[in-house]
């Protein structure tokens, strides 16, 4: 049986959140990483996972570091710490992310 700790396949949390919670996560209109206290991946949803091409289970446990990689050229730690530590969201960071689409037809 999945726990939090361990996340279900979809990569949503198994207890607490409720439903309600677990579906905003699974069917987010972003993708979305949820990292652990030692910035290793802990959740990710199935729109982040599918953005990678990889199942959800490659990605937990990884380093953001390494999980962003794709995505973005810096992971600021110190900013996923402060979020860790007071709760409050961190907005306009920029990651120097480019965004990639395939060619048209």
């Amino acid at each position: 049986m999945p726990s939090p700790q361990q996340p279900d396949a979809e990569g949503t949390p198994a207890e607490g959140g409720g439903p309600d919670a677990r579906g905003v996560f699974t069917r987010s209109a972003v993708g979305l990483h949820v990292p652990d206290r030692g910035l290793r991946v802990a959740r990710i949803n199935t729109l982040a996972a599918g953005m990678r091409g990889v199942a959800p289970e490659q990605v937990i446990g990884l380093p953001t570091s390494e999980a962003y990689t794709p995505f973005a050229k810096d992971v600021d730690e110190r900013a996923l710490r402060e979020v860790l530590e007071t709760g409050y969201p961190r907005r306009h960071i920029s990651s120097g992310a480019e965004a990639s689409l395939p060619p048209s037809a």
